[in-house]
């Protein structure tokens, strides 16, 4: 566990014997560290902000905030200048430069990961060494470090199942390894040495699935911290995680091939045996790209019985086709896999985001490639790849009538390590699925759930357009079989230009396309079962019907 102290004295030295979380013991939880690594640096989420270049919206909003708070910052300041704090008592160094996005193809590995940590305010880098020191060292063969953080409020089920699933792959164990970082946040006051306890008695149950996965010959390293509420970023516990697998491979040494990092989540109800070995496989035959997704659906057992949820996700998936296709930005998510220097030259997570911080990381990728005709910027891959998850988040948004796609809304649920709601593997969703297809609601919920994820995965010039909304018609009815058509809406936006809306005429042979999908996902239970005995199906207990606001539903069209 990280210790805090009130002063950080980066050149302090570790008490000999301290470790982080890389036993199975609580004696082996304690650390010397001067510095919690789970509260970003002031010093360096102001230089990832100013490398952002004039004009981002998010900069001068940033910024403008800083500036409310008392610090002095000045309107464009040089690399290197020293960043002045109220009072004058405090003085911290800054260097966008350092933090700038660029695709450079002549940096090493090794050197880009030495440059990462050099670019860290000097108690994180004293930290990330630490901590990296303290783990078993990288083995020389590991080509992978899948990057896990897991909420101290996360089931045990649920991280077992997905350490349970990686090491039933078929990839030799000694070429990935699993970097987690158990976070806990504390809301009342300073830490004390009470909140620290409380902490140790959580996270004593992740020990004993974190060994059984270690029996099984899978590579895991842990280490574990809690912060202040207010201050517990997924954007910084991201970074965190990435400084420290950054770290380890530079302790490995020169020499190293480029390594590949995974984002990941402790959610994996099911993953297909062959993922790390394809993603492997893909890194070595496809080394210019710089940002390659494995497959990301949802778990079986969630959408069998609940058509709404069905519907939500494959409607999700079959618009992120037709995105990419017409050659967008990809959709941000977990599960995303980049070289590490990609993610260095990229600038990395951005440690003040509370959310969307794999969007941000996924057009900063992107972009490093705008002016490299020979790299990708990403790929999505195949079936082999595929992950099956939890659809927790997505079951709250539905009882509030939003589809999959508005999910990661703020009013279905607040992003935070502490979230019972949304951490709780509690079923959500709707009523049994011949009850549900048969509700007279069921049309109108159709309808909104089309219209609310075409409005969340696409740009507003394309629901402005006549012409590509009569293309999305043309696409999506053949497919679900209901029968469409678009309508201006009532009132022009604020902006005064003209919105459209799909209308669900009828539902035609849409019912039959949604049992058709529910037997085939039923078939596919069957085979995961089969393939991979880490994966069991959880039995649903429903509340009856569907969930909705009625009073904002018209009539049924007949």
């Amino acid at each position: 566990m990280f210790h805090r102290s009130p002063d950080p004295d980066p050149s302090k030295t570790p008490e000999p014997g301290a470790r982080p979380l890389s036993g199975a013991t609580l004696a082996s939880v304690r650390s010397a560290i001067t510095v919690n690594p789970l509260v970003p640096a002031i010093e360096t989420s102001i230089s990832q902000l100013l490398a952002r270049g004039d004009g981002d919206p998010m900069r001068a909003l940033q910024l403008r905030a800083l500036r409310e708070a008392g610090i002095a910052i000045e309107d464009d300041p040089v690399a290197g200048e020293e960043l002045v704090y109220p009072g004058g008592d405090v003085r911290l160094s800054i260097n966008p430069k350092s933090w700038r996005p660029r695709l450079d193809p002549s940096e090493s590995p090794f050197d880009a990961a030495a440059r990462h940590i050099a670019r860290l305010s000097p108690r994180h880098a004293h930290a990330y060494e630490y901590l990296a020191s303290q783990m078993s060292p990288m083995d020389p063969r590991c080509e992978l470090t899948i990057c896990i953080p897991v909420a101290s409020e996360e089931k045990i089920e649920t991280l077992a199942k997905t350490l349970a699933n990686l090491s039933h792959q078929t990839c030799a164990k000694d070429r990935f390894e699993v970097l987690l970082l158990i976070n806990d946040p504390y809301e009342d006051g300073p830490p004390s040495e009470d909140i620290d306890q409380a902490f140790l008695r959580r996270c004593e149950p992740f020990f004993d699935v974190i060994d059984a996965a270690r029996e099984q010959g899978l590579s895991v390293e842990v280490c574990a911290a809690a912060a202040p509420a207010d201050l517990l970023t997924i954007g910084h516990i991201r970074a965190a995680l990435h400084s420290v697998a950054i770290e380890r491979y530079r302790q490995r040494g020169p020499h190293f091939p480029d390594h590949l990092l995974m984002r990941a989540d402790a959610d994996m109800d099911y993953v297909e045996p062959a993922f790390v070995e394809s993603l492997l496989e893909y890194g070595r035959e496809n080394p210019t790209t710089l940002n390659f997704f494995g497959r990301l659906r949802a778990t079986p057992d969630a959408l069998i019985e609940d058509p709404l949820l069905l519907f939500g996700y494959h409607l999700y998936h079959e618009l992120i086709d037709i995105r990419t296709n017409s050659g967008r930005t990809p959709c941000g998510g977990p599960h995303a896999t980049t070289w590490l220097t990609s993610y260095v030259q990229s600038g990395g997570f951005e440690s003040w985001r509370t959310c969307g911080e794999d969007v941000v990381m996924d057009e900063a990728l992107g972009s490093l490639a705008n002016d490299h005709a020979k790299y990708t910027p990403f790929v999505y891959l195949g079936r082999e790849t595929t992950i099956y998850t939890n659809t927790r988040r997505a079951e709250i948004a539905g009882l509030v009538g939003l589809p999959p796609a508005q999910q990661w809304r703020s009013e279905v649920a607040r992003f935070s390590a502490s979230n019972p709601e949304v951490r709780s593997s509690d079923p959500q969703n709707h009523g049994a699925f011949e009850e549900a297809v048969s509700d007279p609601l069921l049309r109108i919920q159709i309808e909104d759930a089309l219209n609310l994820t075409i409005q969340v995965m696409f740009d507003r010039k394309v629901y402005r357009d006549h012409a590509a909304m009569q293309g999305l018609i043309d696409t999506l009815s053949p497919l679900y079989g209901f029968e469409l058509s678009i309508i201006p809406c009532t009132q022009p936006n604020k902006e005064g230009a003209i919105e459209y809306r799909f209308v669900i005429e009828s539902l035609g042979a849409m019912v039959e396309w949604l049992r058709g999908e529910r037997e085939a996902l039923m078939a596919e239970q069957v085979r995961m079962q089969q393939v991979n005995p880490a994966y069991a199906p959880i039995t649903r207990t429903r509340a009856r019907g569907l969930k909705y606001d009625q009073q904002r539903c018209e009539a049924p069209k007949s």
